[in-house]
């Protein structure tokens, strides 16, 4: 039969499939590390201003990474899905 989806859709190798998912796992996981050690440094340096241990450090933190992981997105659809996941 002509024009089969195999025929028409080249199929990519397990090397350059695993290639992708290695590029794909390490961009996830800088990001993951920049916004953890946002919100660290944030929680630390606040914890130090103030001289106090207390839930509002990780408050503020938490609020400054999410500033973080927004200001990464360039678009409101990719920040609703993120919130929403």
């Amino acid at each position: 039969m002509e024009g089969e989806p195999c025929d028409v859709v080249p199929c990519s190798s397990a090397s350059e499939r695993r290639g992708r998912l290695e590029r794909l796992e390490f961009s996830m996981h800088w990001v993951e590390g920049l916004v953890a050690g946002i919100c660290t440094l944030t929680h630390c340096g606040l914890q130090r201003y103030r001289g106090k241990s207390d839930w509002v450090n990780g408050l503020v933190a938490g609020v400054v990474a999410g500033g973080a992981i927004a200001a990464m997105t360039r678009s409101w659809t990719q920040m609703f899905l993120l919130i929403n996941t």
